[in-house]
């Protein structure tokens, strides 16, 4: 897959063994970014979870005051969820209780955007292929059934459209004090054997197959959404579990496989 010829190359280049020794440094950038730029750089740490699909946990990928600036930006903005039907029609629907909302371009946002397209060895003019960032504010109750961040309908897919979701990030904003439930799980990946993941992933609950990443402030988990084909993969088949007590709020970054549509890029699709 074109999306990650850099990062794979990179694996082969280092060996399997030696990125596993190198999951704890710190990671730069693999983009240079601008000697005058206002972003801030958060040093976050990169962990392999999976390399089929490839799925991999961040720890430390937005900083505190990205998190509260992101916060202040969504501030009554939040509007009920909705699900996008094979039609592409937008309704509400009892397998997603939350609150979403879209931001609209701002300095923030931009850093943010160039932190993503970075990670994945994009350059800036793959901005195109990135949607309008999306926060999800979950309260008690609140739940996403099991989903896929692909689209299943070719008409939701198009090439006018951008393609299809070849990658996503799902980052925790806010987890609010003595929160209970609320991961993000994934049933169809292995459930992971190291102790060490014990830290990100729920390891209370034994199973033989599936994991939940436990929501973290500041952490992003990321995967690949679609195969070597350009097929949606349906190991990444996954859901926001029910805050049994207290709020999270969580952000989006999907790219695509091309360049969106401006009317979709300023959430106007």
């Amino acid at each position: 897959m074109v999306l990650f010829c850099r990062l794979r190359t990179a694996i082969v280049i280092l060996g399997f063994n030696a990125l596993i020794k190198a999951q704890n440094r710190e990671q730069a950038p693999l983009v240079a970014v601008a000697d005058n730029s206002t972003c801030e750089q958060p040093s976050y740490q990169v962990h392999i979870f999976s390399t089929s699909p490839l799925v991999i946990y961040l720890t430390d990928f937005i900083s505190p005051s990205e998190r509260q600036q992101l916060q202040s930006l969504a501030a009554d903005t939040f509007t009920k969820s909705s699900v996008v039907d094979a039609d592409g029609h937008a309704s509400h629907h009892a397998v997603r209780s939350s609150e979403s909302t879209a931001l609209p371009p701002s300095e923030l946002v931009d850093c943010l955007h160039q932190r993503a397209l970075a990670f994945q060895g994009l350059d800036a003019a793959a901005a195109a292929r990135l949607e309008p960032l999306q926060l999800v504010r979950y309260s008690a109750g609140g739940h996403y059934h099991f989903h896929t961040d692909w689209f299943t309908s070719p008409s939701q897919a198009t090439a006018s459209q951008g393609g299809n979701r070849a990658t996503s990030f799902f980052a925790y904003v806010s987890v609010g004090e003595g929160t209970i439930g609320g991961g993000t799980s994934f049933p169809l990946l292995e459930a992971p054997r190291e102790g060490t993941w014990c830290r990100w992933v729920d390891c209370d609950a034994e199973r033989d197959k599936g994991a939940v990443f436990r929501p973290i402030e500041g952490s992003a988990v990321f995967w690949e959404n679609l195969g070597k084909d350009g097929a949606g993969d349906v190991r990444t088949l996954h859901a926001g579990e029910p805050v049994v007590m207290g709020s999270k709020i969580g952000m989006n970054i999907w790219t695509r496989q091309a360049a969106l549509r401006d009317a979709i890029r300023s959430g106007k699709p």
